[in-house]
């Protein structure tokens, strides 16, 4: 006696497109629940500490440590920090001639920011060469706020500094 009676038989091709149709609709449901739940690991666990200041940033402004007022960063000015692996350089440039700069390497945690300069364009910032800086930093609604003292011997000089991302 045959295991399926001839009815369940004629059916077979059409029992086995019904099976084919349920099982790509568990796997893509399957495939959709694993994004969802990606996604959702994604916002949980923020990216790290430096992987969030990696990247190019454009300096927008800046605070007058003798007045405290936050100024706009002038039109003919541009200064621009590079961070990459571990690694940091900006450079100043007046009506497109570069007029400062310093690089080095950079360590990032989540509540502090440490350049050690490595080297530097123009007088003023040559001295800095070898000292390593610390600021702390914080990102809010795109805005890199980079505030700290430069010291250098008895000398110190407050910085407080916002930056927007290069796109």
């Amino acid at each position: 006696m045959p295991i399926l009676s001839g009815r369940f038989r004629a059916n077979a091709p059409v029992r086995a497109l019904v099976a084919a149709v349920l099982m790509l609709e568990c796997a893509a449901a399957g495939a959709q629940a694993t994004k969802k739940a990606q996604a959702s690991v994604r916002r949980e666990s923020p990216a790290s500490p430096a992987s969030q200041l990696e990247g190019a940033w454009k300096m927008v402004k800046s605070r007058n440590p003798a007045t405290g007022q936050l100024l706009d960063i002038p039109g003919e000015i541009e200064i621009t920090k590079l961070i990459t692996g571990g690694r940091y350089a900006w450079i100043a440039a007046r009506n497109g001639q570069a007029v400062g700069g310093m690089g080095g390497t950079c360590a990032v945690t989540a509540n502090g920011y440490t350049e050690t300069v490595t080297y530097a364009l123009g007088q003023n910032d040559k001295a800095l060469v070898g000292t390593s800086q610390k600021f702390t930093w914080t990102i809010e609604d795109g805005v890199w706020h980079h505030k700290g003292t430069l010291r250098l011997g008895n000398r110190t000089q407050e910085i407080d500094e916002y930056w927007e991302r290069v796109r």
